[in-house]
């Protein structure tokens, strides 16, 4: 699939993770359907290699979502632990994104001011 491109302004919403005792700010970019479009994590050890690792990430995942990759099913090949739990920060985010997937209107085009997410505390 053709990757799907960006308007040059779009809804977003902004929250914390946590995993491990590390605080992470999430943001996420909608297309103007609701359908998430991109993602940026940051660590809090800015200037780190783990930092630079989680910002790859985002990248990678963003791209997955902009050539037409579903949440779901890009959730389903995360590791999770026996009980069902996502591993690693993807995983928790993968979460967060299908929890929050219902509460996002299905037209943003004219919301211009995005809406502060409240922080998960830990996960």
């Amino acid at each position: 699939m053709a990757r799907e491109t960006l308007s040059g302004r779009r809804y977003s919403e902004n929250f914390a993770l946590w995993l491990d005792g590390r605080e992470h700010q999430v943001s996420l970019g909608f297309y103007p359907d609701g359908r998430v479009a991109e993602v940026f994590i940051e660590s809090a050890r800015v200037g780190t290699p783990y930092n630079l690792l989680m910002k790859e990430a985002a990248i990678a995942l963003s791209f997955a979502l902009q050539h037409g990759c579903a949440v779901d099913t890009m959730r389903s090949a995360m590791p999770r632990t026996s009980d069902g739990a996502p591993e690693g920060l993807l995983g928790v985010l993968l979460d967060r994104v299908a929890e929050m997937m219902p509460a996002i209107p299905l037209s943003l085009e004219m919301q211009p001011v995005a809406r502060r997410a409240q922080p998960l505390g830990n996960c």
